[in-house]
This record gives structure tokens, C-alpha cells and sequence, in this order.
């Protein structure tokens, strides 16, 4: 089964209108905090003109504010990042009109209670990985010894564990 391509955090026209010319499927921007969030105007500027579907990536921010930046932007996909739950993927639904995915979190490969609800009300489920910790140790000198130092590392496409939900009575890989 072919997969599609999301790239999510575009900052750039330039960097859009390659992944566009590559054939990727969304081109995502950042609306939900941290360094690569951009304005409505910077969003649209990176994003318009392209053939893929555009995905703004949203955290807590109210259904009416999400619905704002869906028509300033025009957006095609909403990407709820943060309590994202079956009541508050119908309603940003209603207030957008646009495909909503939900994001799940998940550390040890063990998916939430309550996915099963959340697989039928989104249009699509993302789930982000977060991968262990990493332990990084650097040799030295023997006066100085060994330093060891334990880095968070999270990502979304390094690790492939097995998942499953079901969605209208049947099991797909997820």
C-alpha cells in the first residue's frame, strides 16, 4: 500500500514549491507554538498556489479560532496536536468544514484507551512517537574519565512499531 507524504513545518515558500514539484500529498504548517509557528500571512505566503492539500498543525486553540485560520490560510486539513478527542474532532469539523486528523502520543508502543472512538471520528489518526531517551557517552582522557549524558529524543518516522486500530469493524495497520 503506497503511503503519503506530509511535510510538516514549512517555513519557506521555496522549501513548499520543492515539495510540492516532488510530489508530496500535504505540505503542513505550524500554528500549534515553537520555533517553526507562523503567522496567518507567513502560513499562506509558504503554502498558496501549491497542488498538495495544506495542513495547518493546531494545539488548544479554540474551534473558532482554528476555523479563522482555515479560511485566512485555506487550509484543507486540520491537524489537532493537542486533546485531540472524538467530541473535539466533530467540533472543529462543523466550525471548519475541513478533514480533521488527530494526533496520539504514545512512549512504549501502547496506544491510549479510547483510540477505537477517536479512529472513527477523525479522518485520519497520527500517532507520534516518542522515542527513548538516548544515552551518549563520550570517551576522554583517563584523568578525566567518561561523561555520560542521557538526551530526550522524540520522533515521528525513526521508529516503525506495530499498531493496530480497528475502524468500522475490521483491523487495519496502523
Amino acid at each position: 500500500m503506497p503511503a503519503d507524504v506530509k511535510i510538516c513545518g514549512l517555513t519557506r515558500a521555496v522549501d513548499a514549491e520543492f515539495a510540492d514539484a516532488a510530489g508530496v500529498q500535504y505540505l503542513g504548517v505550524i500554528f500549534a507554538g515553537g520555533p517553526r509557528e507562523r503567522t496567518p500571512m507567513q502560513a499562506r505566503e509558504t503554502v498558496a498556489g501549491r497542488r498538495a492539500r495544506r495542513v495547518g498543525v493546531f494545539s488548544t486553540q479554540p474551534e473558532d479560532a482554528i476555523a479563522t485560520l482555515v479560511d485566512m490560510v485555506g487550509l484543507q486539513v486540520v491537524q489537532l496536536h493537542a486533546d485531540a478527542d472524538p467530541g473535539r474532532v466533530q467540533r472543529v469539523r462543523a466550525a471548519t468544514g475541513a478533514e480533521v486528523w488527530a494526533v496520539i502520543r504514545t512512549a512504549d508502543g501502547v496506544l491510549p484507551d479510547g483510540v477505537e472512538a477517536l479512529c472513527e471520528a477523525a479522518d485520519a489518526l497520527l500517532i507520534d512517537a516518542l522515542a527513548p531517551s538516548w544515552t551518549i557517552i563520550r570517551a576522554s582522557s583517563s584523568r578525566e574519565g567518561s561523561h555520560r549524558r542521557t538526551l530526550p529524543r522524540r520522533s515521528t518516522s525513526s521508529r516503525r512499531p506495530s499498531w493496530t486500530c480497528r475502524r468500522a469493524s475490521s483491523r487495519r495497520q496502523v
